[in-house]
C-alpha cells in the first residue's frame, strides 16, 4: 500500500501501518499532547472547586479537554463517541 503526503511517496506494508504513521503525524504536527498539557494547566484552577487537589483538578482539565476535542472532530466525521471509565 502506498500513501502519499507533501508529495513524498511512502510504501507500506499494511494498512495499520499507514495509519499508525499517519496518527503520528498528526499528533506531532498538531502538537495535541503539548497543548492538551497547557490548557489543562490554565484550566486547573477553574477546576480546583471540583476536586481535592491541584494534580487532580489538572487530570480532570485534562479529560474535558480530550473529551471535547473527541467530541469535535467525531462531529466532524459524522462519528458517535461513547466514552467508557
Amino acid at each position: 500500500m502506498m500513501i502519499a503526503t507533501n508529495r513524498i511517496e511512502i510504501a507500506h506494508e499494511s494498512q495499520s501501518a499507514v495509519e499508525a504513521e499517519t496518527n503520528a503525524r498528526i499528533f506531532d504536527g498538531l502538537k495535541i499532547a503539548d497543548k492538551t498539557e497547557a490548557l489543562a494547566a490554565e484550566y486547573a484552577e477553574q477546576v480546583l472547586p471540583f476536586s481535592s487537589s491541584m494534580p487532580e483538578a489538572k487530570a480532570q482539565a485534562r479529560k474535558w479537554i480530550c473529551e471535547a476535542l473527541c467530541d469535535y472532530v467525531a462531529s466532524i466525521a459524522d462519528y458517535e463517541l461513547i466514552f467508557l471509565k
